[in-house]
């Protein structure tokens, strides 16, 4: 029997007290309230961004070679944009990109949508998230001359990994190098990118 007074918890942690009746000065019950103070009890986690990029040349006939990175591959900057939904609303938020940390404030829907930029073998990383929290991350892949990029992403959840694959048959886009997906817990994304030029003949 659930009374007055009574603490309610729920299935992910937050509690919440059931309110005491209106009475009059008699102690006679005027109003059953029949409602639940309830407290939250914020969960968070945090989410990781990361960066990869691999070379490879085509001959023609479909056969690829693996390159080395060049000095220009492994300094080329990439641009993510990362929009948040069912964040707290007005809420300040940090992340710490390369040594610099910076941040970012949720506007009054709880939302905010930020650009980053990474590099090959970089990451960005999100903290104190709220579980629940929506994220979509897209990769605006430059449009080059010659030049295809295929992306994958991977989504690592503890030691579960979903896996993607977008390929282009010419230049990618933000279309297909893109994900989105609610924070749970502790997770971490890596875009993937290879970088196909074709063989000189």
């Amino acid at each position: 029997v659930i009374t007055t007074g009574d603490i309610i918890t729920g299935t992910d942690g937050s509690t919440g007290t059931i309110a005491e009746d209106t009475k009059d000065a008699d102690g006679n019950i005027t109003r059953y309230n029949k409602r639940v103070t309830w407290r939250n009890d914020i969960k968070k986690s945090d989410l990781v961004l990361m960066k990869s990029l691999e070379r490879k040349e085509d001959d023609g006939s479909g056969d690829m070679t693996d390159k080395e990175l060049t000095a220009t591959d492994k300094a080329t900057e990439y641009a993510f944009t990362v929009a948040f939904t069912g964040l707290y609303p007005k809420a300040e938020y940090s992340y710490i990109i390369g040594s610099k940390t910076a941040k970012f404030t949720a506007d009054a829907n709880g939302s905010q949508t930020l650009t980053v930029m990474l590099k090959h073998n970089s990451s960005v990383e999100f903290n104190d998230l709220p579980i629940g929290t929506i994220y979509n991350v897209s990769e605006n892949i430059p449009i080059e001359s010659d030049i295809t990029y295929q992306t994958k992403w991977s989504r690592y959840e503890g030691d579960v990994a979903n896996y993607y694959t977008a390929a282009s048959a010419a230049n990618a886009d933000a279309e297909n190098s893109s994900m989105a997906d609610r924070l749970d817990k502790y997770e971490w994304v890596r875009f993937d990118n290879t970088k196909i030029t074709k063989k000189t003949i």
